[in-house]
């Protein structure tokens, strides 16, 4: 593998950036706090129902260090 290929193919985790549905609860959450603590920048989309959730999501991410990783987006995936 050419040094160029093996660049892209394993980036520092400040280079990526997940998309996680159902990030206020459950595995959503485990998984969008993970990824932020490994220092992934995560759009965290659940549904606007669960917006109290979500800020227990962004506050235990403050506490790890990992808030200003994590976008909050409401919204619903199952809908256009």
């Amino acid at each position: 593998m050419a040094p160029a290929e093996a660049k892209h193919a394993n980036p520092e985790p400040s280079k990526i950036v997940a998309i996680m549905t159902g990030a206020a609860r459950g595995m959503g959450r485990a998984m969008t706090l993970g990824l932020a603590q490994a220092g992934v920048r995560v759009a965290a989309t659940d549904l606007p129902s669960r917006h109290a959730e979500m800020s227990g999501v962004l506050d235990i991410a403050r506490q790890q260090g990992g808030r200003g990783r994590i976008l909050p987006v409401a919204g619903d995936v199952t809908r256009w």
